[in-house]
């Protein structure tokens, strides 16, 4: 065995025994859940949600200017407790002293004529809702389409990994084949070192096949709201029996 392929194989060992030391925690999750909990955590359609449902209360209190309006108010007051002064040989006071006084005023306003100005307002006030309406839609239809895209790219992924890893094997068998051959003298040194150099070749493609699946992982928990850490399980039984489905009809 040559010292690539001794390097290869202990990292190989290395990887596999710290992922044993450390459990990675897994889910599984099919493309309806993925698209409710990528909706659900999107900060892009709480802000749309936000400012839609702001344009609403703007308009509504355009609306408002067009109804009449009512104040009522009231004020209290308590003055100081003064003597009264009467003139000499008068038995009713000059001056009254009234301690409590109260007041109380009702109003009621109705705009007549503001020269189209809130008809103006209504109409430019239903315009920016339809508009923060429309963007919402566009903004769900967004995020819907890259959760999607990101659940098949995710299990294209897998899939290709789950090749390489076959291919791994196919060609551990073939090396091994190849070695008992050559200690038999049925196969040639440089037989087992071409097979070694394939065997080089795919582990180096799976090392990085790895890393691509797991930055695919990675970015995928962050679309829907999964820790970093969580190892996806793609259900797609659903998906294909559908299209099973659809394709017989």
């Amino acid at each position: 065995m040559n010292y690539l392929n001794i390097r290869l194989t202990m990292a190989a060992l290395l990887l596999t025994m710290a992922g044993a030391a450390i459990a990675q925690p897994s889910q599984t999750i099919t493309l309806d859940q993925a698209i409710r909990m990528g909706m659900d955590y999107s900060h892009l359609l709480d802000a749309s949600q936000g400012r839609y449902e702001q344009s609403i209360a703007r308009r509504d209190q355009t609306f408002d200017l067009g109804y009449p309006t009512s104040l009522a108010n009231g004020t209290y007051y308590r003055l100081s407790d003064v003597p009264e002064f009467t003139l000499p040989g008068s038995e009713e006071p000059l001056f009254p002293v009234y301690q409590n006084d109260y007041q109380g005023r009702v109003s009621l306003n109705q705009l007549v004529f503001a020269g189209f100005r809130v008809k103006t307002a209504k109409d430019a006030a239903d315009k920016t809702v339809q508009s923060s309406q429309f963007d919402l839609k566009r903004d769900e239809a967004d995020v819907k389409l890259n959760i999607i895209t990101a659940y098949y790219n995710l299990y294209k992924v897998q899939q290709s990994v789950e090749v390489i890893y076959a291919n791994k094997k196919l060609i551990d068998q073939r090396v091994a084949d190849v070695r008992n051959l050559e200690k038999n003298g049925l196969a040639t040194y440089n037989d087992v070192l071409r097979l070694e150099l394939q065997q080089s070749n795919i582990e180096l493609t799976q090392i990085d096949a790895e890393n691509i699946l797991r930055s695919a992982n990675y970015n995928f928990n962050l679309l829907i709201g999964l820790p970093g850490d969580v190892q996806v399980i793609l259900d797609t039984t659903g998906i294909f029996a559908a299209r099973a489905v659809s394709t017989c009809i």
